[in-house]
């Protein structure tokens, strides 16, 4: 569990970076709210579990009402597909999970998009407690 903190702090610093020099160079980055989407984790899922292959898409359920939600929450009324993701803030394969607080709305273009921060996951969990 200490190495599973370790890992979440190492992912949130990541992500901490790579807005502060987006923001530097004064891109316009879409980034979570922190009152909105604070993150979550599963507080049941073990590091055996989680580092099975398949794990993140076998407990990936998030029903389209949430994802509604949340792009509600964040005043997002209208967007055209393949625009955004509703994208997890801790990673399904770190641990986290599908409830809303962990949940925002991630956009597919700038710089640090959905893609980019997909990338950063599986080399995350690749190298970090499941590698």
């Amino acid at each position: 569990m200490k190495r599973l903190r370790i890992i979440n702090l190492f992912f949130f610093l990541s992500i901490s970076t790579i807005a502060s020099i987006a923001l530097a160079e004064q891109t316009s980055l879409y980034l979570p709210d922190a009152q909105l989407t604070p993150g979550a984790a599963f507080t049941d899922a073990a590091r055996q579990e989680i580092c099975l292959p398949g794990y993140a898409k076998r407990v990936r359920a998030v029903p389209p009402k949430v994802k509604q939600q949340v792009y509600r929450e964040y005043g997002i009324r209208q967007h055209k597909p393949g625009e955004y993701e509703v994208d997890h803030l801790v990673p399904l394969e770190l641990g986290g999970s599908n409830e809303i607080s962990n949940l925002w709305p991630e956009p597919y273009h700038g710089p640090n998009n959905a893609h980019n921060k997909d990338k950063l996951e599986d080399y995350s969990a690749s190298t970090g407690m499941c590698g």
